[in-house]
């Protein structure tokens, strides 16, 4: 067997694309839709919100963890990590803005979350990942400066791993 033979084993997400820079928000959303955190930001409220919420864990065997670095605060493992999203740019300056169509954006505009899973969820599992996600933006803020985003839509992303080898040929002379 070799070494990489897991390369064809897919990994799961599910993205849920806004209208506003992720970074602000990414921890809480994922607190409140799967109640799973990575051990930083504010979000005990939403963890209590979920377990209040979900009496019964269905989430418990689709989260995953995964080597994540933020790059605000440290690399570590988490539940969830920024990701582009479709149709949205950022400038040199760092606003974001909508693409026109056929349009390609100078800087991917980090507006989505992705939320690890450890399989393929069932359309009951993605039916309720999203209606916590929609929900989300109706929350009271806790603070002031809490971002409740606008939910453009949710996506599941299946992700592989390919894997080219190229043979170094070295002269020994």
């Amino acid at each position: 067997m070799a070494l990489w033979d897991w390369s064809d084993t897919p990994r799961w997400s599910f993205v849920i694309d806004t209208d506003a820079y992720a970074g602000n928000f990414e921890r809480a959303l994922c607190a409140y839709v799967t109640g799973r955190h990575c051990g930083t930001g504010r979000v005990a409220a939403y963890l209590e919100m979920y377990q209040r919420e979900v009496p019964e864990d269905f989430f418990e065997s689709l989260h995953e963890q995964r080597v994540d670095d933020h790059g605000d605060d440290h690399i570590a493992r988490a539940p969830m990590a920024l990701a582009p999203t479709p149709g949205w740019g950022r400038r040199d300056d760092g606003n974001h803005y909508e693409l026109e169509d056929g349009e390609e954006a100078p800087h991917p505009a980090y507006q989505s979350v992705a939320i690890f899973l450890s399989r393929q969820p069932t359309q009951e599992e993605l039916q309720a990942l999203a209606a916590r996600a929609y929900a989300f933006p109706q929350l009271p803020r806790e603070k002031p400066w809490d971002a409740r985003p606008k939910i453009l839509g949710c996506r599941v992303v299946e992700e592989r791993t390919v894997l080219f080898s190229t043979p170094v040929v070295f002269d020994h002379a």
